[in-house]
């Protein structure tokens, strides 16, 4: 563990609350994602979306926590359990319809309707350098908690000709992912 671990006594409510339930996820306050990882390991190839077993997870979760279900992918609280001064609004962004697409455009797009989106931290990432609010520190937290796919970031940063995060800070965050998650690397023949 670095020193930029994250402090337990200053995550949001809902962060409390899903790792209450053993949910791997960091909410990041600033540009409203709650990373989830759905995994029980790290692997390079993985899709970059919330899977539908999880996503039902959620679901049951925040139902129980006072949330109305408005659709399959949003939620409204109804009680002032995780915010007491705002009625939440919480949802999950649909997954790219192309395989290899950037992942991060839905949940820009949900973001002009919600309070919080549900992403997945590769997802969280490409939106904090996309809206040019790249945080270092907030990275390597989310990285404590939950891995993302560096090599793939990196390479759809290069193609947007983005400043930030720079091929350091990348290579910062993938050497601590590799030493707190067991990483899966498939190859083909």
């Amino acid at each position: 563990m670095t020193d930029t671990a994250p402090n337990n006594e200053t995550s949001h409510p809902l962060e409390k609350l899903l790792t209450s339930k053993s949910i791997k996820c960091y909410v990041d306050i600033d540009i409203r994602t709650v990373s989830l990882f759905d995994d029980d390991y790290y692997s390079n190839i993985d899709y970059d979306f919330v899977s539908n077993n999880f996503r039902s997870l959620i679901r049951v979760i925040l139902k129980k926590e006072g949330f109305l279900e408005k659709t399959s992918r949003r939620f409204i609280q109804t009680s002032n359990e995780i915010d007491a001064e705002n009625k939440l609004t919480l949802s999950f962004p649909k997954p790219p319809h192309t395989l290899g697409a950037d992942p991060s455009d839905n949940v820009i797009e949900e973001l002009k309707k919600s309070d919080f989106v549900f992403a997945t931290p590769t997802q969280t990432l490409l939106v904090m350098a996309k809206n040019n609010v790249w945080s270092q520190e907030t990275a390597l937290k989310l990285i404590e908690k939950c891995p993302a796919n560096i090599d793939k970031i990196f390479q759809w940063l290069n193609e947007l000709n983005l400043l930030a995060p720079t091929k350091e800070q990348l290579s910062e965050l993938k050497t601590l992912q590799e030493k707190n998650f067991k990483k899966k690397v498939v190859r083909y023949l």
